[in-house]
């Protein structure tokens, strides 16, 4: 697995799948398209994402970086009002997106924002998390870092 400091040119174009972080500084109210209002939390927020289709990781998460999006996906919303700080990914044509997903709903300082977040086409609660910011430290990233591999290894 890798650590990207956001410059999504060093990002491969093969397949796989992504952690992004996003950082919430305050709690606010956002619109997620026809879902509605949601209130996110203040802290941290990790995403998982597949990029199993044209362009890769780099087209997908390109995708995520760029300012002026249109929404096509529930994570487009947030990213409208608060940054990604840092981008984990591994190379893997496999779909283990629902594993990843899976694995953070077992994290106990993990909690689900909103159900069903990018989760409409498959039985995962959620594929968005939230990291307490008192929670929001580098033991966690390292606990996802270490049990992400250990699940993304064929």
């Amino acid at each position: 697995m890798k650590t990207q400091r956001i410059n999504s040119d060093s990002i491969p174009t093969s397949k796989g799948t992504y952690l992004l972080f996003l950082s919430n500084t305050k709690s606010q109210k956002i619109n997620i398209g026809k879902q509605g209002g949601f209130l996110f939390p203040s802290g941290l927020l990790v995403y998982v994402g597949s990029a199993l289709g044209a362009g890769g990781l780099r087209g997908r998460i390109s995708h995520h970086l760029r300012v002026n999006r249109k929404c096509h996906w529930h994570i487009d919303y947030l990213l409208q009002k608060m940054p990604v700080y840092q981008v984990l990914y591994i190379e893997n044509p496999s779909r283990l997106e629902h594993k990843w997903a899976m694995l953070l709903e077992r994290i106990p300082k993990l909690n689900i924002p909103m159900k069903r977040f990018g989760a409409s086409d498959c039985q995962c609660a959620s594929h968005l998390f939230h990291i307490p910011f008192q929670y929001g430290d580098i033991q966690i990233e390292q606990k996802l870092k270490e049990d992400v591999m250990k699940i993304s290894v064929l």
